[in-house]
């Protein structure tokens, strides 16, 4: 395990090509561009990784746990079965991203440009998507619990069989609400969707 470093991208590189499945510890990611990393089955703990441009590096396989990951660019990286839990994630970019059953849990999503991301059968649990751009993502037959999609875009989106009774979708407009078509909802989340054009659920 690699522990307490400082970390650019030479030395990154060079760990990645010497050690099979790394970890690394508390760790301080140095640079604004780390692109195009080897980083399959990889494990982050507890690392600052802000503001860093990750374009088209492969994390299949990868896990980062509790890690600061704000503002990112993860553009035409490659996700497949990664695992992102307890991280900030704000402002990060995951346009053009291979993600088949890339998961989610317990992490600050708001104002991340994700189009076409694929969450397709997968539990969310404790995801603040406030204010992201979904636009194209597939939701079908989601569970979410503990989570929040305050004024996301979510135009164009699948949600056919989602359970969103365990969502915030405060913020939500009618129009914006026919991109719902087949999940399920509350009858409180119903009546805030009518509020806003004045109709009351009584």
């Amino acid at each position: 395990m690699i522990e307490n470093q400082e970390i650019d991208y030479s030395k990154l590189s060079e760990i990645l090509a010497e050690t099979e499945e790394p970890a690394f510890f508390k760790c301080f990611f140095n640079g604004t561009a780390l692109r195009s990393l080897k980083a399959e089955n990889a494990v982050f703990n507890d690392c600052k990784m802000s503001s860093i441009d990750f374009s088209y590096s492969d994390f299949n396989g990868a896990v980062f746990r509790n890690c600061d990951l704000n503002n990112c660019n993860f553009n035409g990286c490659r996700l497949f079965d990664a695992k992102f839990e307890n991280c900030k994630l704000s402002g990060s970019d995951f346009s053009d991203t291979s993600n088949l059953n890339c998961e989610f849990k317990q992490c600050q999503l708001c104002y991340c440009f994700m189009p076409c991301f694929n969450f397709k059968k997968l539990t969310l649990r404790e995801l603040n998507f406030n204010g992201a751009e979904l636009n194209d993502c597939d939701f079908r037959d989601t569970i979410w619990e503990d989570c929040s999609m305050r004024e996301a875009v979510i135009r164009q989106c699948r949600f056919k069989g989602a359970d969103l009774r365990g969502c915030d979708l405060g913020g939500l407009t009618f129009s914006e609400a026919a991109n719902l078509k087949g999940a399920y909802i509350s009858k409180a989340q119903a009546s805030d969707i009518l509020a806003a054009l004045a109709i009351t659920v009584l």
